[in-house]
């Protein structure tokens, strides 16, 4: 059970993050009496020794009875499931954060619906502002790679035809950031 990805997932968190989770559980999975039963106990034995994660010693502890065939397999499907709550929390998290990533995401959707101003409006800052800074390692690059591309995608929009130095410039700076992370990686 320790080698389960749920377990490698909560292995990462810090303790604040599995309060929030906790919380985050509670409030949108309240009713999974299980679920909360075994997270109770993951989070009390998570880091301890290989004993408590075994599946049939943690099935006992949780629920005070034997582990048979279908408990065993209800217990794993919970713990699935912990880990894929686990996956949404985080990303949420991520999400609700004023990061590079949530930009990103933001103009996919914005882009994906056809809501041309806000993509336009979004783009174009978020392109000038990564572009006016300067590359100091591989996050920059990758955002400028993302707000190039995005920015690129706005100008191919434009009607009747984009302004072809512009599109040279989003082509050149994702040729130059993709050849520096290719750099780095060769290192």
């Amino acid at each position: 059970m320790k080698n389960l990805k749920f377990f490698a997932l909560m292995r990462t968190l810090e303790k604040e993050e599995v309060a929030h989770f906790q919380k985050y559980l509670k409030q949108f999975h309240g009713g999974e009496d299980i679920a909360l039963q075994a997270f109770k106990y993951a989070r009390t034995n998570y880091k301890k020794d290989e004993k408590k994660l075994d599946i049939a010693y943690a099935y006992q502890k949780i629920f005070g009875e034997e582990i048979t065939e279908n408990t065993r397999k209800k217990l794993l499907n919970t713990l699935s499931d912990l880990y894929l709550w686990l996956k949404d929390f985080l990303l949420s998290e991520k999400m609700r954060q004023d990061a590079f990533e949530s930009q990103a995401i933001w103009l996919g959707i914005l882009q994906e619906k056809g809501l041309v101003a806000p993509f336009s409006r979004l783009a174009t800052s978020t392109y000038a502002e990564t572009i006016g800074s300067p590359i100091k390692n591989t996050d920059d690059c990758w955002k400028g790679l993302l707000a190039s591309y995005f920015y690129y995608q706005l100008l191919s929009l434009t009607k009747p035809a984009p302004d072809i130095n512009d599109l040279q410039n989003c082509l050149d700076t994702i040729a130059r950031c993709a050849e520096t992370i290719r750099l780095k990686m060769a290192v």
